[in-house]
C-alpha cells in the first residue's frame, strides 16, 4: 500500500486505542473534572486571527523552491506588552461659601503614589510569594516602573489599610459560623519564637481568619477567635476553653498508627496494630453514622467503644489510652453538627501556605508588619474559598479611595 494509506491507518489505529482508553478512563472514573470541580477549558473563539507566512526553504534538502500546501493553525494565548504611565491627577480645594471650611480633593490612594491598578498587581505578587525587592524587579522589569523596596514596602502597607475593613469584616462573620477550625503554627516575630493563628469557618459562606501574635496563650485565642462556636481543634490544652469542641480525629489516629508500627515491645506488638484497626473502624462507623437520620443517636454507643479502646491501651501500659480518653467526650462532636468535619484537614492545609509564606518573608519585625500579614492572608485565602478572582477584588477595594475617571 502506498505511504498516504499507511499513515492513515496508522492515525486510525492511534485514534481507536486513544478512544479504549478513554473509555476505561471514564469506566473507573479517572477522566474529566472531579465531583464539584467547574473544570478549565480555552475560549472556543479567537479574538483576531494573524497569518505568517509559510517557510521560505525547505526543512529537508534547503531549497527554494516550495509551494503553499495545507493550511495549519495554534490556538495561542497572549498578553500586550504593558508600560505604566506618569499621570498628573489635578483638582482643586472646595471653599465652602458659608463658613469657610476647605475639603480637599480625593487625587489617589492615601500613603503611596501608585495607582488602583499597579497596586493590585503588587498585591497579588505578594500573593504569589513574592519579596518586597523581588516585587520591584518584576515591576520595574514588566512595566519600566523603577522603585525601590521601601517605596513597594509603603505601596503594600497603604494596600493593607484599605483592606482592613475587609479583613475585619471576614473576623467578625465567623461569629455566626455553624462551625470553625482552628491551628496555630511557628513564626519568628522579630528575632523571637511567635505564632500564626488561623480559623476557618465552615458552611455556606466559607472564610479563613489570619493573626500573627507573639505567642500561642490563652489570652490571644480569647482576644482574637470566638470561643462559643463547635471548633474543631487538635489535643492543645488552650482549646480548652471552648464551649464545645471535636477532638481532630486524624491527630488520634496517627498517633494510634505510631504505635501500631512502633510498638514498645514486641509483646504488645499485636495488642497495638489490633488497637489501631479497632479505632480505624470505630471513625468508619463514626462517619457512616454522619449519613443517618438521626447522627446525634450513635454518639453513646461510639463514646462506649472509645472508652473500651483506651481501656485496653492503659491496661496494656500504653500513655495513648490516657490521651484517648480524655480525648472521648470531644470525640464525636461533628456528629451533632451537619457538615463539621471530624478532623482539621482543611485548616491544616492553609497552615501549609502560610508557612511557605513566613520561609519567603523570613520574619515579621513590628506590630503593623503582622496586622498586614494577617489582613493579606485573611482576604486573599477567604476569596480563594469563595472562588472570588482577587485581582478583581482589589481593583474594587483600591477603586473606593481614587478618583473615578481613573478607574
Amino acid at each position: 500500500s502506498p505511504p498516504s494509506a499507511r499513515s492513515i491507518a496508522y492515525a486510525e489505529e492511534r485514534a481507536a486505542k486513544k478512544k479504549e482508553r478513554e473509555e476505561e478512563g471514564r469506566r473507573r472514573g479517572r477522566l474529566g473534572a472531579k465531583a464539584g470541580h467547574e473544570g478549565v477549558s480555552h475560549r472556543r473563539r479567537a479574538d483576531r486571527r494573524v497569518d505568517v507566512d509559510p517557510p521560505a526553504r525547505c526543512g529537508g534538502c534547503g531549497g527554494a523552491n516550495t509551494r503553499r500546501g495545507a493550511d495549519r493553525r495554534k490556538r495561542v494565548i497572549e498578553i500586550p506588552r504593558v508600560r505604566a504611565e506618569n499621570i498628573d491627577v489635578m483638582s482643586a480645594d472646595a471653599v465652602c461659601a458659608g463658613c469657610g471650611h476647605v475639603t480637599a480633593p480625593v487625587l489617589g490612594i492615601a500613603g503611596t503614589s501608585i495607582g488602583a491598578g499597579l497596586l493590585s498587581e503588587m498585591v497579588m505578587l505578594w500573593k504569589g510569594r513574592c519579596t518586597v525587592q523581588g516585587i520591584a524587579d518584576i515591576v520595574r522589569q514588566k512595566y519600566g516602573v523603577s522603585l525601590s523596596a521601601g517605596a513597594v514596602d509603603s505601596a503594600l502597607a497603604a494596600a493593607g489599610s484599605m483592606m482592613e475593613a475587609e479583613a475585619s469584616a471576614i473576623a467578625e462573620s465567623q461569629k455566626e459560623a455553624p462551625y470553625l477550625m482552628i491551628d496555630e503554627s511557628g513564626q519568628s516575630i522579630d528575632g523571637h519564637a511567635g505564632q500564626d493563628w488561623l480559623s476557618r469557618a465552615g458552611g455556606p459562606g466559607p472564610s479563613v481568619h489570619v493573626e500573627a501574635a507573639y505567642s500561642r496563650a490563652r489570652a490571644v485565642l480569647l482576644e482574637l477567635f470566638p470561643t462559643d462556636r463547635p471548633t474543631v481543634t487538635d489535643g492543645y490544652s488552650v482549646y480548652d476553653i471552648l464551649e464545645e469542641k471535636q477532638r481532630c480525629a486524624v491527630h488520634l489516629l496517627r498517633e494510634s498508627k505510631w504505635l501500631a508500627r512502633h510498638p514498645p515491645d514486641r509483646g504488645r506488638a499485636d495488642l497495638a496494630r489490633g488497637l489501631y484497626g479497632a479505632l480505624v473502624d470505630l471513625y468508619r462507623d463514626a462517619k457512616a453514622a454522619a449519613e443517618s437520620p438521626d447522627p446525634a443517636s450513635a454518639i453513646p454507643g461510639l463514646e462506649s467503644r472509645a472508652r473500651a479502646i483506651a481501656a485496653a491501651y492503659s491496661g496494656a501500659g500504653m500513655k495513648f489510652g490516657g490521651t484517648l480518653e480524655a480525648a472521648v467526650p470531644n470525640m464525636f462532636t461533628f456528629l451533632r453538627h451537619p457538615g463539621m468535619p471530624p478532623h482539621n484537614n482543611d485548616v491544616e492545609r492553609l497552615v501549609r501556605e502560610i508557612k511557605v509564606h513566613s520561609k519567603v518573608r523570613g520574619q515579621l519585625k513590628t506590630p503593623a508588619g503582622m496586622r498586614r500579614f494577617g489582613v493579606f492572608m485573611t482576604c486573599m485565602m477567604t476569596w480563594d474559598l469563595r472562588k472570588l478572582n482577587p485581582m478583581d477584588r482589589l481593583r474594587d477595594l483600591f477603586g473606593r479611595q481614587y478618583p473615578a475617571c481613573l478607574t
